[in-house]
């Protein structure tokens, strides 16, 4: 679980997030790519030598993307989550089913987006999206919804959100929006 965390964040993402994962982290340079670097990870199940473990990184056309889904709906959380993992090098690392939700889990698991419907309970998606770009500047928002109102998407944009899809349309235009927020 540990490494596969790990090899999705940047060194220095690794570094600062050792205590919220138990573990003491050391390694050289910020990983350059395609090239490996050793890191050496104490964690409690390795005894005190720690655990070295040797990380190639990808190249950006296959990095990993990684994903929180918000919606207040089961089965359209998992839908999306099937799209999106059908996808290589992409995951989705949260799931939440309102918009409080999505926001811790943004700020914890620090994803690279945020695909989130606009109406849920307690906080909406809105109120949500625009936390999570005042707070997260460098995670994207993208709405997912039923509603297609002129003002909402207006609404949205103004929120913080990159990007407004219908739930109607197809998953390639759900992906195709990904991937060009992705080199954006």
């Amino acid at each position: 679980m540990y490494s596969k965390y790990l090899i999705s964040r940047g060194m220095g993402a690794w570094e600062n997030n050792s205590a919220l994962l138990g573990c003491e982290i050391r390694g050289g340079d910020a990983l350059a790519e395609n090239t490996f670097t050793v890191l050496n990870l104490r964690l409690p199940e390795f005894g005190p030598r720690g655990h070295q473990m040797s990380i190639m990184k990808m190249p950006p056309s296959v990095s990993k993307r990684r994903f929180v889904i918000a919606d207040d709906q089961p089965f359209m959380r998992k839908a999306v989550r099937k799209i999106l993992e059908a996808h290589p090098g992409w995951e989705v690392c949260g799931e939440a089913s309102d918009g409080e939700e999505a926001v811790e889990k943004a700020k914890y698991l620090a994803p690279d987006f945020v695909v989130m419907d606009l109406v849920m309970p307690g906080l909406g998606g809105l109120d949500a999206a625009r936390r999570i770009s005042e707070e997260l500047p460098e995670v994207q928002v993208l709405i997912l919804t039923l509603h297609s109102l002129p003002d909402l998407v207006k609404a949205a944009r103004e929120a913080g959100a990159k990007a407004f899809v219908l739930k109607s349309e197809s998953q390639r235009r759900l992906v195709s929006v990904i991937e060009q927020l992705a080199v954006a």
